[in-house]
């Protein structure tokens, strides 16, 4: 357990009384030592809780699963992907993990506004090494997936104000990822070169 030192009869201090609120007991322990976990099946209390104690520092490692990258902002300076292989429940097997998943896994080391230097480890089979030294090299290009969505994020866009007109959804189209790609590698969007 960390040490902390306290007075009899002093109150407890706010990340203890936080841990103290825990309903998973597992977590709960867990989080006397340091440490916590985050995964779909802690209640959205827990959650929210190894979360706050995670991004004010007071809990320093933070087991996660693979989920966690998406929609989820809790930067690290240290990101290890233990194993890059999923089971797939329809095909009854492992498989490796997209690379655009990776990325988002890796992604959240050394976010800018919380860290000035991260570190990432993929950890992987010898078989995969080349894939993600590649990947990690910049290699490897990533396309955007964007164009599958493209209709609800500009619906999105709209909604925030940033996309008011033609000219201002066509400035957010050229600022996306998903333009960079288009002009780069266009048959893959089912475009023509010349287009």
């Amino acid at each position: 357990r960390p040490a902390r030192s306290r007075a009899f009869g002093q109150a407890e201090l706010p990340e203890e009384l936080q841990i103290n609120n825990i309903h998973n007991k597992q977590l709960q322990e867990t989080l006397r030592s340091g440490v916590g976990f985050h995964s779909a099946g802690l209640d959205s209390a827990d959650r929210a809780t190894v979360e706050s104690l995670f991004l004010n520092r007071t809990i320093k490692i933070l087991c996660a699963t693979s989920t966690l990258a998406y929609g989820v902002n809790l930067p690290a300076y240290l990101v290890v992907i233990m194993g890059t292989k999923f089971y797939d429940h329809q095909s009854s097997r492992y498989i490796e993990y997209d690379v655009s998943d990776c990325l988002q896994m890796i992604g959240r080391a050394g976010r800018p506004q919380f860290e000035s230097s991260a570190v990432a480890v993929i950890m992987t089979e010898k078989s995969s090494v080349a894939r993600y030294q590649n990947l990690l090299a910049g290699a490897e290009a990533i396309e955007s997936q964007l164009l599958h969505s493209l209709a609800e994020h500009v619906n999105a866009e709209i909604v925030l104000g940033t996309v008011t007109d033609i000219p201002s959804a066509i400035a957010w189209l050229k600022n996306s990822y998903l333009y960079v790609r288009i002009r780069k590698n266009p048959s893959f969007y089912g475009f023509r070169s010349n287009e």
